[in-house]
């Protein structure tokens, strides 16, 4: 049985509510009746993931960290790529990255709150 502090249940839920939001944002950038908000979704789904990604520490994190970091990266390049170019071959992907994470971030909060 983990022992989780308060620290760590709340930094949890913050990660777990960032990952809610990356997820609503790149399910709405994968619509094309969506186009008119591109720009607002892509600066969005930018400013949360750099925000995930100062959460990780590389040292400590271990393979862990590094490979989050690189499916990070993966949805910056992918929201770029919409806004910049009107190229959504790579918002599906990352959509399904961010739920598969965001899956196991619901597991763990679940766990913390116990």
């Amino acid at each position: 049985m983990e022992i989780y502090t308060k620290k760590m249940v709340k930094q949890v839920k913050i990660i777990e509510k960032l990952l809610n939001m990356l997820e609503t944002d790149l399910n709405a950038l994968s619509k094309p009746e969506n186009l008119d908000n591109i720009e607002e979704l892509a600066v969005r789904v930018n400013k949360i993931t750099t925000l995930l990604k100062n959460t990780l520490d590389l040292e400590k994190g271990g393979d862990i960290a590094k490979n989050l970091l690189h499916l990070y990266n993966h949805v910056q390049y992918a929201s770029i790529r919409a806004h910049d170019h009107k190229d959504f071959t790579a918002i599906s992907s990352a959509h399904k990255i961010i739920k598969e994470i965001n899956e196991g971030w619901t597991k763990l909060a679940k766990e913390a709150a116990a």
